[in-house]
C-alpha cells in the first residue's frame, strides 16, 4: 500500500510562510488516508486553516488524550505559533513528541497533527 508522506508534508507546510490551498488539501488528503475513523476529515477543506477549533476537534478525534501545548505570538500577518502534542499518558522521557511552527495557531496545529500521525502512515 502507498502511504501518504506526512512528514513531507509537514515540513513543506511548516517551511511556507502562509499555506496556499493546494498544500492544505494535501495534507487534508493524506490525514484522511491514515485517521483512525477514516474519514473524519472528510468534511475539511482550506478553510480548515482559518479556525484553531476545528484543528483542535480532528486532533482530540485524531489522538484522543493527547496533550496539546501551544506557545506563540498573536502578531499579524505573521506570528510566531509553535505546538508540541504528546501523548498524554506517556512518561515525560519517553522522547515522543510532535511538533509544528507557523505564522497562525491553525497553522501550527496542523503541522504538528501531521508529524504525529506520521508514523501510523
Amino acid at each position: 500500500m502507498n502511504h501518504p508522506d506526512l512528514s513531507g508534508i509537514a515540513r513543506d507546510l511548516e517551511a511556507a510562510t502562509a499555506a496556499e490551498a493546494r498544500q492544505v488539501i494535501e495534507a487534508i488528503a493524506a490525514l484522511a488516508a491514515v485517521f483512525p475513523d477514516g474519514g473524519a476529515t472528510a468534511e475539511l477543506d482550506p478553510a480548515v486553516l482559518e479556525s484553531s477549533d476545528i484543528l483542535l476537534d480532528i486532533i482530540a478525534r485524531a489522538l484522543p488524550g493527547w496533550s496539546v501545548e501551544v506557545d506563540g505570538a498573536a502578531l499579524s500577518p505573521n506570528g510566531h505559533w509553535r505546538c508540541a502534542l504528546s501523548p498524554a499518558n506517556g512518561a515525560p522521557d519517553d522522547g515522543y513528541l510532535a511538533t509544528g511552527r507557523g505564522p497562525t495557531l491553525p497553522h501550527a496545529l496542523l503541522v504538528a497533527l501531521l508529524n504525529a500521525m506520521a508514523p501510523r502512515a
